[in-house]
């Protein structure tokens, strides 16, 4: 990620980018990583940032121009992929006592955790930049709990309510098998 990705007054990070493995042209190395387009235009989107999230990029941005790498390396200005595996995701996972976890579980842990605060599943797909709704919901259907209830819970708040306008617009309740005299004479 570069700094001009950052749209610092929308507290957002642009993904435009993508990291990826190719077969090497050098003829001396098998494969070789470059940073092109993502998969897909979904994948093309905007990340929002929190607060602390942008305070610490702009405190990494000080003396860097807009189109140096957040995180440098020395692999076409990347940090290249093994080494940061080895020398950076190691070592925090050793620390932290969560030894088998993936940098890649990050991303799921942040749509997870995007559910868990109530999040619709278009926002979530958005987030992640899936290429579908139908991704979303195969990859973390299972995380969004008593959402059928809850829909048909307001579906029938909905119908309850529209039955009784219905009842109150109408000019002839008799049209409606609604017998007025009988309601009011149980209301008393």
């Amino acid at each position: 990620m570069r700094f001009v990705s950052v749209r610092w007054f929308d507290n957002e990070v642009r993904v435009q980018y993508a990291l990826s493995k190719r077969r090497s042209q050098d003829g001396i190395h098998r494969w070789e990583w470059y940073l092109g387009p993502p998969k897909t235009r979904k994948a093309l989107r905007g990340i929002a940032a929190t607060e602390s999230v942008m305070k610490l990029l702009g405190d990494l941005k000080i003396g860097n121009a807009d189109t140096a790498f957040v995180f440098p390396g020395d692999c076409h200005g990347f940090i290249h992929p093994d080494d940061f595996e080895a020398n950076i995701w190691q070592p925090i996972v050793e620390r932290a006592e969560m030894v088998g976890t993936r940098f890649h579980d990050l991303r799921h842990c942040f749509a997870s955790q995007l559910i868990a605060n109530g999040e619709t599943a278009a926002y979530v797909r958005d987030q992640m930049g899936h290429s579908s709704i139908h991704v979303t919901f195969d990859t973390y259907g299972h995380l969004f709990p008593g959402r059928g209830k809850e829909a048909c819970e307001r579906f029938e708040k909905s119908m309850e309510m529209a039955r009784k306008k219905a009842r109150a617009d109408v000019s002839n309740p008799l049209a409606m098998g609604v017998d007025r005299t009988r309601e009011s004479e149980t209301n008393n």
